[in-house]
């Protein structure tokens, strides 16, 4: 067998794309408007409104124009990574947009988990309980501004240690839970959560790559899907 190695080669469109580890549930790099919709790791998603691709990265508004994945919740664990960045430093509610996220509602059973800015000085991770009450785990680096491309990682365990991290300033923040997490069947959106309406968390946000994991990753794989994600970043001209 003939093994072809081609350098400097972008196979971020490639539909034969191969996964660097198991579990993933969804996995798309925008490059391009046509592959808004697709997922490299399996069923195609939905777009709800009109979200576009522009400039390499998928531009979205929450609650109106976003996408709708196949993949849920995961009672193994899980882990959401995306290279992004908020339109506005997500000052106010109002203009805190979801990176990614299925949550619906603190009631069970609907709930959800999630990768959002809380405010302009702390990304979450959020988790529901069996308590039916929502639980973040975060950090409150003032360093960290919205407006500039990050590239983000929420990992959780199914006992509930859950850890945010963001890769790009090597910063992160642990912590468990005081209640077991109650798993959602609700779809992950990306640049959404499954709300409709309201006044709160409606802002923009530029999406260069999104990761769904139906488990916590290790350290390793991390560090593997990390690099892809830059890799693919830097075609557009961002850096994360």
């Amino acid at each position: 067998m003939t093994r072809i190695i081609l350098a400097s080669v972008d196979a971020s469109a490639s539909l034969e794309y191969a996964l660097p580890f198991d579990g993933i549930d969804y996995l798309n790099f925008f490059t391009s408007s046509g592959v808004m919709l697709r997922n490299l790791a399996g069923a195609q998603s939905t777009a709800i409104g009109a979200p576009t691709i522009a400039g390499g990265v998928l531009e979205a508004k929450s609650r109106t124009n976003f996408i709708r994945t196949s993949a849920a919740q995961s009672a193994l664990g899980g882990t959401l990574i995306a290279a992004a960045r908020c339109v506005d430093n997500a000052s106010t509610n109002a203009l805190a947009p979801r990176i990614i996220s299925s949550y619906s509602s603190g009631t069970l059973p609907l709930g959800g988990a999630g990768l959002l800015p809380r405010n302009a000085v702390s990304m979450s991770g959020l988790l529901t309980l069996n308590d039916g009450g929502a639980y973040a785990t975060h950090w409150t680096d003032r360093s960290a501004t919205f407006t500039n491309w990050g590239l983000w990682a929420f990992r959780w365990e199914a006992s509930g240690v859950a850890r945010v991290e963001n890769l790009t300033l090597g910063i992160s923040s642990e912590t468990t839970p005081a209640n077991p997490i109650a798993v959602s069947a609700n779809l992950y959106c990306i640049g959404s959560d499954n709300l409709t309406g309201g006044s709160n968390f409606l802002g923009e946000s530029q999406i260069a790559s999104v990761c769904i994991v139906s488990r916590k990753i290790t350290d390793l794989e991390l560090t593997e899907i990390a690099g892809r994600m830059r890799s693919a970043a830097a075609k557009s001209g961002i850096t994360v």
